[in-house]
């Protein structure tokens, strides 16, 4: 390979990583533009009781866990 060829492969080698590396200018102080969210216990089943909301998570969450739903197998 010639050094001209060289220098343009690592010109362009160069050129290729410097835009792919660079980071795109964000815009620190804007404020969010969509809507606000509810909490998740504010819809219907809740009427917005967080209590209730909790206990309904941590039940199906036991319900999800496979060592509780099988039997455990049977020893000899």
């Amino acid at each position: 390979m010639s050094p001209a060829r060289a220098a343009a492969a690592a010109l362009a080698a160069a050129a290729l990583l410097s835009i792919g590396c660079s980071e795109t200018p964000r815009e620190v102080g804007k404020a969010y533009a969509g809507k606000q969210d509810t909490t998740p216990y504010a819809n219907d089943p809740f009427n917005g009781d967080k209590s209730k909301w909790s206990a309904a998570l941590a039940e199906r969450n036991t319900r999800q866990n496979e060592y509780a739903r099988i039997p455990p197998p049977n020893k000899k």
